[in-house]
């Protein structure tokens, strides 16, 4: 049973101080180190909590670890795909940077072809 610091003489002391008879003051003394010791807790209580506890926390880290690794997986996917989707952009880009430098080659051609015809002149 646990030990708590309630002097029972002390208390039966005061209350003969106050006017209470022998058996009333055993009574209520009695009352009173009861109350306080039915309501703390034993240390196999104690005990019994730390384990439950501890299960818990290792449950919940479990499962912690779990969302973690589900979240490392939808990012490695995303990255994945986002690498994708750049590779594609720049596939894109480099054809129409192509068909602008094929446009302006031909522009060009034309121009010299062009001058070429109105002055008569060959470069």
């Amino acid at each position: 049973m646990p030990s708590v610091a309630f002097d029972t003489f002390k208390a039966a002391k005061r209350l003969h101080a106050a006017g209470f008879d022998e058996k009333q003051t055993n009574a209520l003394v009695g009352a009173f180190a009861s109350n306080i010791l039915d309501g703390l807790a034993s240390k196999e209580d104690l005990e019994h909590l730390q384990s439950a506890l501890s299960k818990d926390m290792v449950q919940m880290e479990e499962r912690q670890n779990a969302k973690l690794d589900a979240l490392r997986k939808d990012m490695v996917q995303m990255e994945d795909v986002l690498r994708k989707d750049m590779t594609q952009m720049e596939e894109r880009q480099n054809a129409r940077i192509d068909k602008m430098l094929v446009r302006y080659a031909t522009i060009t051609v034309a121009i010299v072809t062009g001058v070429q015809f109105l002055t008569g002149y060959l470069f």
